[in-house]
């Protein structure tokens, strides 16, 4: 169905206002045009309980909330709803592969060098897909694929490619890489 959905838990310092972000500056882009239009069905919670937001009445990339007494964490659920067609963008899902880039599948705390904020990324493949990516493997445990832990701006420069039928080709057979 096109339909990406991400769950995220980030660590919460304090109770309070707090502001999230959506990426809004892509790397190799040179304008301000992170796909806000392709995200839906954004959710907050903290312990469980839903969290109210308000959309920022001027960067609408910023998600404004207050964090509830007693918090640690704060989950974020949304989708991103990838194109089906040519003429809605770049088709990033196909039922035999799918370009994951993790910029478009990431929110995070205002106030923050993306460069410091480490994440641990995961995913959940089709059965029987294999995946290319720069991130190194940590594991698969109950079919989710998670990644060594990286900075921010190391992730959203990692895009990843999966697939059903996959085929690697050296070009430098017996190099280093």
């Amino acid at each position: 169905h096109h339909i990406f959905r991400v769950h995220e838990t980030i660590p919460v310092a304090q109770a309070g206002p707090m502001t999230i972000l959506y990426p809004q500056w892509l790397p190799g882009n040179h304008a301000a045009n992170g796909p806000m239009k392709n995200i839906d069905g954004i959710v907050f919670r903290a312990d469980g309980k839903v969290i109210p937001w308000m959309r920022d009445p001027v960067d609408v990339f910023a998600f404004h909330l207050d964090i509830p007494q007693g918090a640690t964490t704060l989950d974020v659920d949304f989708d991103f709803l990838s194109a089906v067609a040519g003429n809605d963008g770049r088709i990033v899902m196909t039922p035999e592969m799918l370009s994951l880039q993790w910029i478009n599948l990431a929110m995070y705390p205002a106030g923050h060098f993306a460069r410091r904020i480490q994440i641990e990324p995961s995913v959940r493949f089709p059965e029987g897909w294999t995946h290319f990516s720069a991130l190194e493997t940590a594991g698969v445990e109950g079919g989710v694929t998670r990644f060594k832990p990286v900075d921010f701006d190391t992730l959203a420069d990692s895009p990843m490619i999966s697939g059903r039928y996959p085929r690697q080709i050296e070009l430098d057979p017996g190099g280093p890489a």
